[in-house]
């Protein structure tokens, strides 16, 4: 059995959170119990994930989109209210790590996505606030687009969009997870073949036609599943604590 501060003082440390702006509040968002037999993650808060936590004897449940965010005023009322209260009559508590879990250079969520798909990092990418949260790589031969697509298809689970508006035999690709349609005109600019995230909006077809590029979106979800499980494997070795990872799937 491990100490809860004992655990988010480590997360905190090991995920480097001082040094991101986020608009997450990142950290233990809501205190529970102070022993941890058993830790939950998940990608995102909602009573499912806090449910199924709770039947399945967990004391602490980690996200990558916590409940608290500080560029907004927090109102503790309807599903708010409700997922508070749950998790304070239960005795569990939450921590939330957003960009310091995307960012990290061996277990978040683009590194990881980016070595599952066969690309050698070769730096970084996707300029916020202060720091780079994303990576742009090398895949170790050209294969096409389609091909390429499929491989985002079987390693996120999912079904992607996407837009040919570049090479049909890809090579270079970035990586930002989530939604960070906002790193296109980034890819454009370094000349990269393929701009990979997880949502889309209604201006990124033309950019990315004009702009000759190549560009996936394959959901916001199912791109930030990996950064929250390799954690939960960290752990596990650090503090010697079950752990588990609840899906709840979400296409979007």
């Amino acid at each position: 059995m491990a100490k809860l501060s004992d655990i988010i003082a480590f997360c905190d440390e090991y995920l480097e959170i001082a040094k991101f702006k986020d608009s997450s509040l990142n950290g233990l968002q809501v205190e529970g119990k102070s022993e941890v037999k058993k830790i939950a993650l998940g990608v995102s808060c909602n009573q499912r994930l806090f449910k199924t936590a709770q039947k399945n004897s967990c004391d602490l449940i980690i996200t990558h989109h916590g409940l608290l965010w500080n560029k907004r005023w927090q109102y503790i009322r309807g599903p708010q209210k409700d997922r508070i209260k749950f998790l304070l009559e239960k005795e569990i508590s939450l921590a939330a790590y957003h960009l310091p879990l995307d960012a990290h250079p061996e277990i978040g969520n683009n590194p990881e996505g980016l070595k599952r798909l066969g690309v050698d990092i070769k730096g970084k990418f996707g300029w916020y606030d202060g720091s780079y949260i994303g990576f742009w790589g090398q895949l170790t031969s050209k294969i096409t687009l389609v091909k390429f697509r499929e491989r985002v298809d079987k390693v996120f689970n999912t079904r992607s969009q996407s837009v040919a508006g570049g090479k049909a035999m890809i090579e270079t690709v970035a990586f930002v997870s989530g939604g960070a349609r906002m790193y296109l005109e980034e890819a454009i600019d370094k000349g990269l073949d393929v701009y990979l995230t997880g949502e889309t909006n209604e201006s990124a077809p033309a950019m990315a036609l004009e702009g000759g590029i190549n560009f996936i979106s394959a959901g916001h979800y199912n791109t930030e599943k990996f950064g929250v499980m390799s954690l939960g494997k960290v752990l596990e070795k650090k503090f010697r604590a079950k752990t588990e990872f609840i899906d709840v799937p979400n296409a979007l």
